[in-house]
């Protein structure tokens, strides 16, 4: 994986990410702690790519049906 100098990637907190997916931050806690997400650890700190959240959102995507002609 390539780090671009110019732009780093978006990183949010916990929080951020909670508020995103209008979860709870204790959902997203769990997530992390089942390596469900991806994310970085800064010493204590710990961030979510904020490409996460569009993954998240496509895994759990369910496609509705086509409506039944009659």
């Amino acid at each position: 994986m390539q780090i671009n100098e110019k732009q780093p990637p978006a990183l949010l907190t916990i929080g951020e990410f909670s508020d995103a997916l209008r979860v709870t931050r204790s959902c997203t806690r769990r997530w992390l702690l089942e390596r469900k997400l991806e994310f970085v650890k800064c010493g204590r700190l710990v961030r979510i790519p904020a490409r996460e959240v569009a993954r998240m959102i496509a895994e759990g995507l369910h496609p509705a049906k086509a409506p039944r002609q009659q």
